[in-house]
C-alpha cells in the first residue's frame, strides 16, 4: 500500500510503515499461568480499552486475554469461589467520602500485599481502580459481602499512591511469586 493512502488511515503523525485490521475476538476460556481474575474499573470517560493507542502501549495482549464487560452482580456470579482483594492506597479522596463509602471501607480489612498468602488459592480476583477515581463504591460493597480484603503496598517518602499499572505489576508478582514457588 503506498505510504499516502496508510497515512489516511493511520491516526499517527508519522505511521510506522505496516498495518493490521483484526476482528476484536471472541470471549473465550484462556488458561493462564495463574489463577488470577483482574478487574480494572473503567468509568464513563475514560479511554476505551480497544483505543489505538491502548492497544499499541499493550502490545499484543489483548488477544490473549479473555476481556469482559460486566455488572458487578455478573461478576460475583461467575467469579462466586474467588478469594477477593481490593488495591486500596488506603486514602479516601474528597469526592468520594461519602459517610457510606467510609463505612464500607473502614469495615475491609487492610494488609499488606506481601503478608498475605496467596499459594492454595483456587482463584483470585483483584480488583484496580482508575488513578483518578479509585475504586468505586459498588466494588467496596461486593468486596465486603464476599469477605475480602483491602490490600495495599506500603509506600515511603510521602507518596501516596502508585500508577495502577505499576500497583498491579508490584502486586501480581508477588502472587506469582507465592504461587509458582519463584524466588
Amino acid at each position: 500500500m503506498p505510504y499516502r493512502e496508510m497515512q489516511l488511515w493511520s491516526n499517527l503523525v508519522t505511521n510506522p510503515g505496516m498495518m493490521g485490521v483484526f476482528k476484536i475476538p471472541e470471549v473465550k476460556e484462556v488458561q493462564y499461568d495463574i489463577p488470577v481474575n483482574v478487574i480494572f474499573i473503567l468509568t464513563k470517560g475514560c479511554c476505551d480499552i480497544w483505543n489505538t493507542k491502548v492497544l499499541r502501549s499493550a502490545m499484543g495482549a489483548h488477544f490473549k486475554l479473555n476481556i469482559q464487560k460486566l455488572g458487578w452482580e455478573e461478576m460475583k456470579e461467575q467469579l462466586s469461589g474467588s478469594n477477593w482483594f481490593i488495591a486500596d492506597n488506603n486514602t479516601i479522596t474528597s469526592s468520594r467520602s461519602s459517610t457510606s463509602i467510609v463505612d464500607l471501607v473502614e469495615n475491609i480489612s487492610l494488609s499488606s500485599y506481601h503478608s498475605l498468602k496467596y499459594s492454595g488459592s483456587d482463584e483470585i480476583s483483584l480488583i484496580i481502580g482508575g488513578e483518578t477515581e479509585g475504586i468505586s463504591e459498588e466494588a467496596f460493597s461486593l468486596v465486603a459481602s464476599l469477605g475480602g480484603l483491602r490490600i495495599n503496598i506500603p509506600l515511603g517518602n510521602d507518596i501516596e499512591s502508585l500508577n495502577s499499572s505499576t500497583a498491579l505489576a508490584v502486586i501480581i508478582f508477588e502472587m506469582k511469586r507465592q504461587i509458582k514457588g519463584v524466588n
